[in-house]
């Protein structure tokens, strides 16, 4: 092989890992996320806002040096903190309720004052607002299928490793749905908790490569409990103790092989609805059944 060949070769390697470095291995310095994420909302809904990275810093200043509220024309509705949590990787959430009630056909838009340029900008993109239901929610999300642990496993980045334990569960409610976890280390009894926004029928514990709610010791023993709060504060009940153990460098896979196969049925997905109709079906044939026999007595 001559100089030139080599020399574009390494050139090659160069660029393509450079590439993968940009692709894989760059994480940004800020971010906001809002929940819900639904263009309505119930009057009597909550909020949750999460920051990463340098933004955690507004999570923790809500209503101090960086005001929260919403507005719909000239009406302002104070957004009160009620609740913040500090995930242990580069995230920080707080959960919110508005200091009096929304007006049902309204439409309320959310303003943070004090933002950095690029924060402002990822308000100014999304425009985020909702519009307010005619009633209120007050139904507590139900398990229609208890969560159960699937699998686990570590991909591998440029900065880093993401790494996560996957869950199963069926979820039903009327507004959007969080998964409140409460992780235990049961080497050291440490504990740390956080909100989860769960997929359609799965959820994972762990983090990305840039950030994330739990941070694992390699191979040890961990108890988790799981429950629901939906966007207008109903809470579920907690489901029992789930233990699992978390990954280890022997658990990696590919990218591509990430994907969790978990379903949920229609019947499962109607949560404590499908009782109430098989109930309805049941009385209707029990009233038939007496009708006939009242017919035969005569």
């Amino acid at each position: 092989m001559d100089n030139r060949k080599l020399i574009h070769q390494i050139l090659l390697v160069l660029f393509l890992t450079s590439l993968s470095n940009n692709i894989f291995g760059e994480c940004t310095s800020a971010g906001i996320n809002v929940f819900p994420r639904t263009k309505t909302v119930f009057s009597n809904s909550i909020f949750i806002i999460e920051g990463y990275e340098s933004s955690q810093s507004v999570i923790r200043n809500l209503n101090k040096s960086n005001a929260i509220y919403l507005t719909s024309g000239k009406d302002t509705i104070r957004l009160t903190v009620i609740k913040t949590i500090v995930s242990q990787f580069r995230l920080t959430q707080a959960i919110l309720k508005p200091s009096s009630n929304l007006i049902s056909g309204k439409y309320y838009k959310l303003n943070i004052d004090n933002l950095d340029e690029y924060e402002k900008s990822y308000f100014e993109r999304n425009s985020i607002g909702w519009t307010v239901s005619a009633v209120a929610d007050n139904q507590k999300p139900v398990w229609s299928k208890l969560p159960s642990y699937k699998s686990k496993g570590m991909i591998f980045y440029g900065c880093g490793p993401e790494v996560f334990v996957n869950f199963c569960a069926c979820i039903s409610d009327n507004s959007p749905v969080v998964v409140y976890s409460k992780v235990k280390n049961l080497k050291n009894n440490s504990i740390c908790d956080y909100y989860l926004d769960p997929d359609s029928c799965s959820f994972q514990l762990g983090h990305n490569m840039c950030s994330g709610e739990f941070e694992f010791e390699k191979g040890e023993k961990y108890e988790v409990i799981f429950s629901l709060m939906d966007g207008s504060g109903n809470i579920s009940t907690e489901t029992e103790p789930i233990i699992f153990t978390s990954p280890t460098d022997k658990d990696k896979i590919r990218f591509d092989e990430k994907k969790i196969n978990c379903e949920c049925s229609p019947n499962e997905s109607l949560g404590e609805k499908t009782p109430f109709l098989i109930i309805i079906l049941i009385v209707s044939v029990g009233l038939i059944v007496l009708l006939k026999l009242k017919k035969k007595t005569k």
